[in-house]
C-alpha cells in the first residue's frame, strides 16, 4: 500500500468533477479517529443515503367530527411537504414505507381533541401500523375539572421495513355526543410526520 502525501486535490484545467475511486475500489475512509471532516460555509453535501429522507409532514384541513366515542381514522388531507410522495393524502390518509427505505423512524403525532361544551369523559390518541393499534396515548379529566378539549401527543421511534404502513386514529368521549378533531385553518394543532433516522 503506498501513501500519498499532499495539501490539496483539485481537478485538472477544464474540468469540475473529481472523483475519489472507480472500479475497484470497495471502501473510501475519509480521515482516522479523533479527526474532523470539514464541510466549508457555501459548500453543498449530497448525500442521499444518509438524509433524513423519506420524510412528511401532513395536518388536516377543515374540523373532521367524529362519531361519539368511536375510534375513527384522522383524516389529513393536507401536505405541508412529502419528500418521497410517502404519504396518501386523498384516499387512505397513510404513509407507507416505500422499497429501499427500511430503517428506524421518528414519527410524530400530535391531534386537538374536543367537544362542544366542558363534557368530554376521556380521549384517546393511536398509531396504526399495517391496519392495527400499536401505541396508544389517553387522558381522562378530572371529574371536578370537565373540559371541552385538548391536544395530546405520542412521539415515538419505530422499526419499519418496504410496505408497512402507519395512520393516525382519535376516540373522543364526550356526553354532548358532538366531538370533532380540530382543523384550524390558522393554527396547526392536528398534524402527523415521520423521517427516517440517519445512519439507520
Amino acid at each position: 500500500m503506498s501513501k500519498l502525501e499532499t495539501n490539496t486535490i483539485d481537478t485538472v484545467s477544464g474540468t469540475t468533477t473529481l472523483q475519489i475511486g472507480s472500479t475497484n475500489t470497495n471502501t473510501i475512509t475519509l480521515g482516522a479517529s479523533g479527526d474532523t471532516i470539514t464541510v466549508p460555509t457555501g459548500a453543498t453535501f449530497s448525500a442521499p443515503n444518509i438524509a433524513n429522507k423519506p420524510s412528511f409532514l401532513v395536518k388536516l384541513g377543515p374540523n373532521q367530527t367524529l362519531t361519539d366515542n368511536v375510534t375513527t381514522k384522522i383524516q389529513f388531507g393536507t401536505e405541508i411537504y412529502d419528500t418521497d410522495s410517502v404519504f396518501d393524502s386523498t384516499t387512505n390518509y397513510r404513509f407507507t414505507v416505500p422499497t429501499g427505505s427500511n430503517g428506524k423512524y421518528q414519527v410524530n403525532l400530535v391531534a386537538g381533541l374536543l367537544g362542544s361544551g366542558n363534557t368530554i369523559q376521556d380521549v384517546s390518541l393511536f398509531i396504526y401500523k399495517n391496519g392495527s393499534a400499536l401505541v396508544q396515548e389517553n387522558y381522562i379529566p378530572s371529574a371536578t375539572n370537565p373540559q371541552s378539549g385538548m391536544t395530546i401527543s405520542i412521539a415515538i421511534a419505530l422499526d419499519l421495513v418496504a410496505t408497512d404502513y402507519l395512520e393516525g386514529y382519535a376516540r373522543i368521549n364526550d356526553t354532548s355526543g358532538s366531538p370533532f378533531v380540530d382543523g384550524e385553518t390558522g393554527v396547526t394543532s392536528t398534524y402527523f410526520n415521520a423521517y427516517k433516522l440517519i445512519g439507520d
